[in-house]
Order: structure tokens, then C-alpha cells, then sequence
């Protein structure tokens, strides 16, 4: 078994539901050492740090993984705040925050060597900007060691939607991949958030439902009972059109 610490760090690279990250040797390295020298010029020491951005997915050149090391020059970070405002300001060229960009202090966690983990989530207009989150670990005397997560900078979005949730999910579940056998039941009624995709970042609708379907009888059994006739899904909508973004199992 890992280390509680090396399997943290793991965990920091390769966060839930982020593609990984791929490194592409000296070329690269120096592309970040330049873009870092770069940015920090105009700077205040107190915000210097080096810094390497990796593209998550090719041809999305605004959705980014990020990782943030600390520089010589140490940061002293008492708390969640002073952490969130630290983001804030020092974040604004290597995330292209925009004026409205926020970020939602979610959890504070510290481990047996007195190392402090804390996450945020993007918010935009208020909204939650869907799987973007960050984690920022301080060292046990609060000093800034590292930041790594993903973030979606460069957003412009309106953040009054052209329909209403109900008539915006009614749409959807028109769209649905298979067809339900009855009415498919509200888990939790639909929600605006900034829903990011493979695509552009769009106003969206996101509710929990529930259905069945036809069992597939052309799988082999034991495939078919583990596929299951049940669905439990979180369903993304287009805040104006009611266009089916993205399903996803409601675990």
C-alpha cells in the first residue's frame, strides 16, 4: 500500500475525472521555464512561484490542467482565505480569470505530518463551472508548496438562461440515447452551472433522473444483467436550446 502522502500526490497529478497529463521531455520544460519567466516579470516577490501548464486535450488551448510550484521565495499562507486570495491574485495570468471568475472554498484537510490540503471549486457568474477544481498544499510551518487542478479560463458567458429548467430538461429527455418505458423520474430538479465539455463552455442545466428501458437482449446474459434495464443519470442541458449536452452515471 502507498504512503498516505505519495498516494496524495497522486492524487494532485491525476485528479478524478481529469484526463492525465502528459510531459513532452526538454521541449516542453523549457516552454514552461519561459512562459513562467514571463509572467512573473511586474510581479511582487510575495507572488513569485514557477509555473507549467500542461493542455489536458489537444486542440482546447482554454482547457488546461495546471500544476504550481513554489519558487525561492517563500509564500506564507495562514489559512483557506489568504490561500483563495493568493489564487486570486497571483492566478490571474497563468488562469486568465476573468472579472467575474470566483473560487468556492470546499474542503480543509490536514495530514499526520501537518501538511494543509485545501480544494476550491470555479464558480463564474456565481456558478459552479462543472468538474474545475483546484487544490493548494501548504507545508506544516503554512508556507505555499504546491497548486494542481484544472480551471477554465477565458470564460465570456451570459448567465440568464433562454429557457426554463423544466422546459429545458422536458427537451432533453426527448434526446435521450434510449428510450425510457414510463416517465422518467426527477431525482433533483434542474440547476444552472457552466457545463465544459469537448467543446465550448456553455450555460447549461444540470438534474438527476431516473428510468428504465428495454433490456438489450442481444448482449450475452451475464453482460446484459450487469448493463442493467435501470438508468441513474446526472443530465447536462443547453441552458437556450435545450440541446442534450452529456449524460453521466449518477453515482
Amino acid at each position: 500500500m502507498l504512503p498516505a502522502v505519495a498516494l496524495l500526490v497522486l492524487l494532485l497529478f491525476f485528479p478524478p475525472g481529469g484526463a492525465r497529463v502528459g510531459y513532452n521531455g526538454e521541449a516542453q520544460e523549457q516552454q514552461a521555464d519561459d512562459q513562467a519567466r514571463s509572467t512573473r516579470q511586474g510581479q511582487s516577490d510575495s507572488a513569485i512561484f514557477i509555473a507549467q501548464q500542461f493542455p489536458a486535450q489537444q486542440g482546447h488551448s482554454n482547457e488546461e490542467t495546471f500544476f504550481l510550484a513554489a519558487g525561492q521565495e517563500p509564500i506564507h499562507l495562514a489559512d483557506q482565505k489568504e490561500v483563495k486570495s493568493f489564487i486570486l491574485t497571483a492566478g490571474v495570468d497563468y488562469f486568465d480569470l476573468a472579472s467575474y471568475d470566483d473560487l468556492q472554498e470546499l474542503t480543509s484537510k490536514q495530514d499526520a505530518l501537518g501538511n494543509h490540503y485545501y480544494k476550491f471549486q470555479q464558480l463564474y457568474k456565481g456558478l459552479e463551472v462543472f468538474n474545475r477544481q483546484l487544490v493548494v498544499q501548504t507545508s506544516p510551518d503554512q508556507q505555499f508548496v504546491m497548486l494542481s487542478g484544472q480551471f477554465h479560463g477565458g470564460l465570456d458567458l451570459a448567465s440568464e438562461a433562454g429557457l426554463k429548467g423544466a422546459d429545458a430538461l422536458e427537451i432533453a429527455l426527448s434526446q435521450l440515447p434510449e428510450s425510457p418505458l414510463a416517465s422518467p423520474e426527477i431525482i433533483s430538479p434542474p440547476q444552472l452551472l457552466i457545463h465544459v465539455g469537448t467543446g465550448e463552455a456553455v450555460l447549461a442545466y444540470v438534474a438527476a433522473v431516473a428510468y428504465e428501458v428495454e433490456p438489450n437482449l442481444e448482449l450475452p446474459p451475464l453482460l446484459a444483467q450487469e448493463v442493467g434495464a435501470g438508468r441513474d443519470e446526472k443530465i447536462f442541458i443547453d441552458a437556450h436550446t435545450g440541446r442534450l449536452l452529456e449524460l453521466i452515471a449518477n453515482n
